[in-house]
């Protein structure tokens, strides 16, 4: 979870869809999914 949100990691499909699931089930987590680019490891969602 930690590397996705540092951008190390890039999310996979199941990754997105699940988490949307757990999320509220909105459907902007895939919306947005196909936006996330990779970090340098310092930033990224939770920097």
């Amino acid at each position: 979870m930690e590397s996705v949100e540092l951008g190390r990691r890039m999310p996979d499909v199941a990754f997105v869809e699940r988490a949307d699931e757990l999320l509220g089930n909105t459907g902007a987590l895939r919306r947005s999914s196909k936006y996330v680019t990779r970090g340098r490891g310092d930033v990224g969602l939770a920097a």
